[in-house]
């Protein structure tokens, strides 16, 4: 496991009510009584439902990191092109791109 399963909860329902069901297998994750089938993160039923949401959340952000590192290669190539925003991360508007 990767982050703390506290993390993982706020990253899963952002208005720190936990869900009636397993967002993984969509099993209950409390008995009649209220009290959580799994205790040591009771948004989930079991660990292993919380282990392959937490490893779904990970590629998800690497994909997206990824992309975000592929933008921001774009914008310098496209920055390069003007003397004022090369080293600037925002991208340029300028019309001719020129000094």
């Amino acid at each position: 496991m990767t982050q703390c399963p506290s993390h993982i909860v706020e990253r899963f329902n952002a208005s720190q009510e936990y869900p009636d069901e397993c967002p993984v297998c969509g099993d209950s994750n409390g008995d009649e009584n209220g009290n959580a089938v799994f205790p040591q993160d009771p948004a989930f039923c079991c660990a292993h439902c919380r282990d392959v949401y937490i490893a779904e959340q990970k590629q998800k952000d690497d994909v997206e990191a990824a992309e975000y590192q592929d933008v921001k290669v774009l914008i310098a190539a496209h920055n390069a092109k003007c003397q004022r925003c090369a080293t600037s991360p925002v991208y340029c508007f300028h019309q001719d791109a020129s000094p």
